[in-house]
Protein backbone atom coordinates (compact mmCIF):
# COMPACT_ATOMS: atom_id res chain seq x y z
CA UNK A 1 0.00 0.00 0.00
CA UNK A 2 3.02 2.38 0.65
CA UNK A 3 7.04 2.26 0.09
CA UNK A 4 9.04 2.84 -2.80
CA UNK A 5 6.74 0.29 -5.00
CA UNK A 6 8.95 -2.88 -4.38
CA UNK A 7 6.03 -4.84 -2.62
CA UNK A 8 3.91 -4.42 -5.92
CA UNK A 9 0.93 -7.13 -5.92
CA UNK A 10 -2.14 -8.01 -7.69
CA UNK A 11 -5.34 -6.65 -6.97
CA UNK A 12 -6.56 -10.03 -6.22
CA UNK A 13 -3.96 -10.25 -3.32
CA UNK A 14 -4.63 -7.48 -1.97
CA UNK A 15 -8.55 -8.23 -1.82
CA UNK A 16 -7.71 -11.22 -0.61
CA UNK A 17 -5.52 -9.38 2.79
CA UNK A 18 -8.65 -7.11 2.99
CA UNK A 19 -11.27 -10.01 3.33
CA UNK A 20 -8.81 -11.97 5.67
CA UNK A 21 -9.05 -8.89 7.96
CA UNK A 22 -12.97 -8.51 7.47
CA UNK A 23 -12.98 -12.40 8.45
CA UNK A 24 -10.95 -12.09 11.17
CA UNK A 25 -13.24 -9.20 12.19
CA UNK A 26 -16.62 -11.02 12.04
CA UNK A 27 -14.71 -14.00 13.90
CA UNK A 28 -13.49 -11.98 17.02
CA UNK A 29 -17.33 -10.77 17.14
CA UNK A 30 -18.74 -14.17 16.53
CA UNK A 31 -16.67 -15.45 19.90
CA UNK A 32 -17.94 -12.84 22.02
CA UNK A 33 -21.44 -13.03 20.75
CA UNK A 34 -21.02 -17.09 21.74
CA UNK A 35 -19.94 -15.74 25.14
CA UNK A 36 -18.17 -19.42 25.69
CA UNK A 37 -16.44 -19.35 28.77
CA UNK A 38 -13.59 -21.92 27.79
CA UNK A 39 -11.81 -21.20 24.66
CA UNK A 40 -9.92 -24.00 24.34
CA UNK A 41 -12.99 -26.32 23.73
CA UNK A 42 -14.62 -23.74 21.14
CA UNK A 43 -10.89 -24.14 19.13
CA UNK A 44 -10.85 -27.90 19.35
CA UNK A 45 -14.09 -27.94 17.52
CA UNK A 46 -13.27 -25.29 15.01
CA UNK A 47 -9.85 -27.11 14.38
CA UNK A 48 -11.63 -30.44 14.18
CA UNK A 49 -14.73 -29.51 11.46
CA UNK A 50 -12.44 -28.81 8.66
CA UNK A 51 -10.30 -31.88 8.76
CA UNK A 52 -12.16 -33.86 5.90
CA UNK A 53 -13.05 -30.52 3.93
CA UNK A 54 -9.41 -29.87 3.64
CA UNK A 55 -8.08 -33.21 2.44
CA UNK A 56 -10.66 -33.66 0.57
CA UNK A 57 -9.70 -30.35 -1.22
CA UNK A 58 -5.95 -31.29 -0.76
CA UNK A 59 -6.44 -34.60 -3.21
CA UNK A 60 -8.32 -32.53 -5.84
CA UNK A 61 -6.38 -29.65 -6.24
CA UNK A 62 -2.50 -30.31 -5.10
CA UNK A 63 0.25 -33.15 -5.85
CA UNK A 64 2.57 -34.77 -4.18
CA UNK A 65 1.20 -35.14 -0.91
CA UNK A 66 2.43 -38.83 -0.58
CA UNK A 67 5.75 -37.76 -1.91
CA UNK A 68 5.92 -34.94 0.71
CA UNK A 69 4.61 -37.09 3.85
CA UNK A 70 7.29 -39.75 2.99
CA UNK A 71 10.38 -37.39 3.11
CA UNK A 72 8.93 -35.87 6.70
CA UNK A 73 11.36 -35.85 9.10
CA UNK A 74 11.39 -34.65 12.64
CA UNK A 75 12.07 -31.01 12.52
CA UNK A 76 8.67 -31.33 10.20
CA UNK A 77 6.85 -33.35 12.71
CA UNK A 78 7.75 -30.55 15.54
CA UNK A 79 6.99 -27.68 13.20
CA UNK A 80 3.46 -29.23 12.68
CA UNK A 81 3.60 -29.98 16.30
CA UNK A 82 3.87 -26.48 17.34
CA UNK A 83 2.31 -25.43 14.87
CA UNK A 84 -0.53 -26.66 15.88
CA UNK A 85 -0.56 -27.40 19.31
CA UNK A 86 0.97 -23.86 20.74
CA UNK A 87 0.54 -21.50 17.96
CA UNK A 88 -3.19 -22.78 17.34
CA UNK A 89 -4.98 -24.14 20.65
CA UNK A 90 -2.95 -22.29 23.19
CA UNK A 91 -2.45 -18.67 21.34
CA UNK A 92 -6.48 -18.93 19.45
CA UNK A 93 -7.54 -20.30 22.81
CA UNK A 94 -6.25 -17.19 24.71
CA UNK A 95 -7.68 -15.15 22.36
CA UNK A 96 -10.88 -16.65 22.98
CA UNK A 97 -10.64 -16.35 26.25
CA UNK A 98 -9.52 -12.71 26.47
CA UNK A 99 -12.38 -11.85 24.29
CA UNK A 100 -14.78 -13.40 26.32
CA UNK A 101 -13.60 -11.48 29.63
CA UNK A 102 -13.04 -8.02 28.26
CA UNK A 103 -14.38 -6.21 25.03
CA UNK A 104 -12.89 -6.51 21.67
CA UNK A 105 -12.23 -2.80 21.32
CA UNK A 106 -9.64 -3.38 24.44
CA UNK A 107 -8.16 -6.53 23.19
CA UNK A 108 -8.42 -6.74 19.36
CA UNK A 109 -5.71 -3.62 18.86
CA UNK A 110 -3.07 -6.62 20.51
CA UNK A 111 -3.36 -8.34 17.40
CA UNK A 112 -1.84 -5.66 15.60
CA UNK A 113 1.74 -6.31 17.80
CA UNK A 114 1.64 -9.47 15.92
CA UNK A 115 3.78 -8.53 13.02
CA UNK A 116 6.29 -6.48 15.34
CA UNK A 117 7.36 -9.52 16.95
CA UNK A 118 7.11 -11.42 13.71
CA UNK A 119 9.84 -8.91 12.56
CA UNK A 120 11.50 -8.85 15.90
CA UNK A 121 12.37 -12.54 16.12
CA UNK A 122 13.22 -12.68 12.78
CA UNK A 123 15.97 -9.94 13.53
CA UNK A 124 16.91 -11.99 16.41
CA UNK A 125 16.82 -15.11 15.74
CA UNK A 126 17.04 -15.10 11.75
CA UNK A 127 19.26 -12.21 11.58
CA UNK A 128 17.27 -10.43 9.21
CA UNK A 129 18.26 -6.58 8.16
CA UNK A 130 15.28 -3.88 9.49
CA UNK A 131 15.48 -1.00 7.60
CA UNK A 132 14.40 2.27 8.90
CA UNK A 133 10.48 2.38 7.11
CA UNK A 134 10.25 -1.00 8.84
CA UNK A 135 11.38 0.41 12.05
CA UNK A 136 9.45 3.53 12.14
CA UNK A 137 6.40 1.37 11.01
CA UNK A 138 6.48 -0.54 13.46
CA UNK A 139 6.62 2.32 15.84
CA UNK A 140 3.76 3.93 14.22
CA UNK A 141 2.19 -0.52 14.81
CA UNK A 142 3.09 -0.05 18.52
CA UNK A 143 1.47 3.26 18.77
CA UNK A 144 -2.41 1.82 18.28
CA UNK A 145 -2.18 -0.73 21.50
CA UNK A 146 -0.44 2.26 23.60
CA UNK A 147 -3.01 4.34 23.00
CA UNK A 148 -5.68 1.80 23.47
CA UNK A 149 -3.87 0.82 26.73
CA UNK A 150 -3.38 4.11 28.51
CA UNK A 151 -7.00 5.31 27.33
CA UNK A 152 -9.00 6.04 30.42
CA UNK A 153 -12.22 4.49 30.06
CA UNK A 154 -14.63 1.65 30.09
CA UNK A 155 -12.77 -0.75 27.06
CA UNK A 156 -9.86 -0.80 29.48
CA UNK A 157 -11.34 -1.90 32.38
CA UNK A 158 -11.24 -5.50 31.77
CA UNK A 159 -7.86 -5.81 30.33
CA UNK A 160 -6.69 -3.73 33.81
CA UNK A 161 -8.55 -6.68 35.91
CA UNK A 162 -6.92 -9.76 34.15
Amino acid sequence: IAGDGALQAALGGFVLVVGAGLAWGVGNIAIKKANVPNGFRLLVWMALVPILPLLLASAAFETGQWEALAGLDWIGVGSVLFAGLVSSLFCYGSWAYLLHRSSPNAVVPFSLLVPVFGLSFGALLLGERLDARVLIGSGVVLAGPLVVGVRSGEHTSGLQSL
